[in-house]
């Protein structure tokens, strides 16, 4: 970075967090906030989305406290949500499975787990949020997002089977178990 990139900067936590104003971020003042990851791997870089030193600060201290609270109970320190973890499942592993389920795996994942997981941190799917998407896949097709396009599709049924239930089971069962 240029030496004139961090305007206005304030170092907290012995120099674990940083909080600058980006020098292209200037006439609005919002404060960014830089963190070193407790595991080492580098830095955090994200906006604390005020301009208000405070308010900054109080963000960056309880995002370095979620990161060092995740990296003691051995969770990732950077939470990903269920699509990128699919998304990096997919390119490790997904590629390897027969034809058919492939076409599986993606079918399911663009009509249902996408829509319903997407952007849930991996690691908060307990057994409750699997549960609300049972009840969520059975309604799917009567009143959920498939509405719209039930009488569309060829493949169309009110309420699933429970072979298909079974068979979306076990593929997030896969996925999960893989990012374990």
């Amino acid at each position: 970075m240029p030496k004139d990139w961090y305007r206005n900067s304030h170092s907290l936590r012995d120099g674990n967090i940083k909080l600058y104003v980006r020098a292209d971020a200037a006439k609005k003042g919002i404060f960014s906030m830089r963190i070193i990851r407790p595991d080492g791997g580098g830095y955090v870089t994200r906006s604390t989305k005020t301009s208000n030193l405070a308010d900054a600060s109080k963000i960056a201290e309880e995002a370095y406290d979620d990161m060092r609270f995740r990296y003691r109970n051995n969770l990732p320190v950077i939470p990903k949500s269920f699509k990128h973890l699919f998304e990096e499942w997919w390119t490790h592993d997904g590629c390897n499975l027969g034809e058919q389920r492939q076409k599986y795996f993606q079918k399911a994942y663009k009509a249902y787990f996408i829509p319903f997981f997407g952007e849930k941190n991996a690691d908060e799917i307990n057994q409750a949020e699997a549960n609300n998407y049972w009840k969520w896949r059975g309604k799917y097709w009567t009143t959920g997002p498939g509405k719209k396009r039930a009488n569309k599709t060829r493949s169309f049924v009110k309420k699933p089977s429970y072979g298909t239930l079974k068979q979306e089971r076990q593929a997030i069962k896969q996925v999960l178990r893989w990012a374990y």
